[in-house]
């Protein structure tokens, strides 16, 4: 593939072919006024200004060519851009389907959590009535104390799961963070139209069209 005239040719081409133009010109002058006084040929004269004229043309061509690589470089960055955004599509959508896929790991996971946090609550209650009929049929009342404070100070299930997010620097404060968005909407509803936003807002980065 023929390389384009770069910017830094062409200036410099231009350069030398208006210093040629300047130098024909006044040879063209030259030999016409000679041809008029008699000092020299009408053939020369011709010859003096068909190459003032050759040398316009070339510089004609010059411009020319400049415009024509203007205009290539234009049409390569477009295509190059268009090819760029196609495979940044691609990118976008596998990471969206990624995510897709991420997001119901979260909802399983979060349900399973929720589920053991809520089993441990309900088993500390039920070993709690458990305790506490038999001190009211067998006495033993100054244990009670104690054992409830045993039952309440036991492992967390709310400090076990934040002490392992922390551990996998995911703040537990950020849990509650958009627990209003899913009281209208399901994750995977919330999920769908995060992606057809993404996607809307990647087809905007397209090349536009001349």
């Amino acid at each position: 593939m023929t390389a384009l005239l770069t910017e830094t040719d062409y200036q410099a081409q231009r350069r030398d072919l208006e210093r040629a133009i300047s130098y024909a010109e006044a040879e063209r002058d030259h030999a016409a006024f000679k041809a008029q006084t008699g000092a020299g040929s009408a053939d020369d004269a011709k010859k003096a200004k068909d190459h003032y004229e050759a040398m316009k043309a070339k510089l004609a061509d010059l411009e020319a060519a400049q415009r024509g690589a203007q205009v290539a470089r234009q049409q390569n960055a477009s295509a190059a851009k268009a090819a760029a955004h196609k495979s940044l599509q691609s990118e976008v959508g596998a990471f969206i389907k990624r995510r897709g896929a991420l997001v119901d790991a979260v909802a399983k996971h979060a349900e399973a959590l929720a589920k053991a946090i809520t089993d441990h609550q309900e088993a500390t209650a039920d070993i709690r009535k458990v305790l506490h009929a038999f001190v009211n049929k067998h006495g033993g009342s100054t244990v009670l104390d104690g054992i409830n404070l045993n039952l309440q100070n036991g492992p967390s299930p709310y400090g076990i799961a934040a002490c392992t997010m922390a551990d996998h620097q995911v703040p537990a404060s950020m849990l509650s963070g958009t627990v209003g968005a899913f009281r209208e909407r399901s994750a995977a509803e919330l999920e769908k139209r995060f992606a057809e936003q993404l996607r809307d807002n990647v087809a905007r980065l397209a090349p536009k069209e001349a």
